[in-house]
């Protein structure tokens, strides 16, 4: 008598679904790695708010790329060589998280902070001053209640930064030298 019995190995429980657009399923993982990867909320978003948004996101990709499967787009040429390339960019970028990332311990907290920190955008303005004895006469006299602009119109020359207040526009805090920042 010969017994055969198939081998048997536990499989792995399979990722629960968080969303799903006809026979197409996104997964909790797929879900996580898009967002560490690849993220879309808006920078003041409470983190509830971020992952939803971020899921939105993905889910109306899913439904734009199940359109164009169906006019057969992912079968031309051209397509299939930004696949390629894609494919390429996704095993480097699956290598860095696996062999980088893992050995650079970083909690979620710290990565949500950063992101926040890297979208915040502050008005920048300045006076010119040719030395530091003349930089901290300013100080003082704005200390002492002088209007920001009224002292822009007496120490620039360039008529546009004398009128605007030496108005510098809007600059992203990581685009700032760190003393300024801090």
């Amino acid at each position: 008598m010969v017994l055969i019995l198939p081998a048997c190995r536990e499989q792995e429980p399979a990722a629960p679904v968080v969303a799903r657009v006809g026979e197409e399923t996104i997964t909790f993982d797929a879900f996580l790695l898009d967002y560490a990867l690849n993220p879309h909320y808006r920078p003041n978003s409470t983190r509830e708010q971020a992952r939803r948004q971020h899921l939105e996101h993905m889910i109306d990709n899913l439904y734009l790329y199940l359109a164009a499967r169906a006019d057969s787009l992912d079968r031309s040429p051209d397509v299939q060589k930004k696949l390629d390339y894609v494919r390429r960019r996704e095993v480097l970028k699956y290598l860095y998280l696996k062999d980088v990332l893992e050995r650079i311990p970083v909690s979620e907290e710290e990565a949500w902070e950063e992101y926040k920190r890297a979208h915040i955008q502050v008005r920048l303005r300045h006076l010119f001053a040719e030395t530091r004895e003349e930089a901290e006469a300013l100080y003082r006299r704005l200390q002492q209640g002088e209007s920001w602009e009224a002292l822009a119109r007496e120490v620039f020359h360039d008529s546009t930064l004398a009128a605007n207040g030496g108005d510098l526009g809007f600059v992203g805090l990581t685009d700032l030298d760190p003393l300024l920042v801090d």
